[in-house]
């Protein structure tokens, strides 16, 4: 539970905090803010699964291609990293000389590509991602999307 605590002439007045003025919930519900909590409704006609959809993560390896569908609805893309943040247990390889590398640019390309489509495809590499953040190494690239019903 979230409250203010604010001396007042010797007295303490409890206000609530606002959660939902830092918008913690996924698309499309709304937050509702509760004493001491906060609730993610459904608005509309939006029911599970669609509303407060479950967010999604694929890894495809360098040389492959990225392949995002969402037949009821649209992709909300909220990261993409082409690079390497974790070892060989991601994408095996025998080159890996950096595991601290990211491509700036990878969230805009997929998201330029992929936000509010139905179904989109990438080939992951580093002329389409945005160059080599990590000469050297294998790469790969991970999304985290949904899919949104409107």
């Amino acid at each position: 539970m979230n409250y203010n605590f604010k001396e007042h002439t010797n007295r303490y007045t409890i206000s609530d905090i606002d959660e939902c003025s830092n918008d913690p919930c996924d698309e499309p519900s709304n937050c509702v803010n509760t004493p001491g909590s906060f609730e993610c409704i459904c608005y509309g006609q939006l029911m599970e699964p669609f509303c407060g959809a479950v967010k999604k993560t694929v890894i495809v390896c360098e040389g492959g291609k990225l392949e995002l569908r969402c037949p009821d609805g649209k992709i909300s893309i909220h990261e993409a990293v082409f690079g390497r943040t974790e070892g060989g247990n991601v994408c095996p390889h025998p080159q890996i000389k950096s595991t601290n590398c990211q491509s700036a640019s990878s969230l805009t390309v997929v998201r330029n590509k992929c936000e509010g489509q139905k179904s989109c495809s990438i080939t992951v590499s580093n002329g389409v991602l945005g160059g080599d953040p990590c000469p050297g190494t294998y790469k790969y690239l991970e999304v985290t999307f949904t899919c949104v019903v409107q």
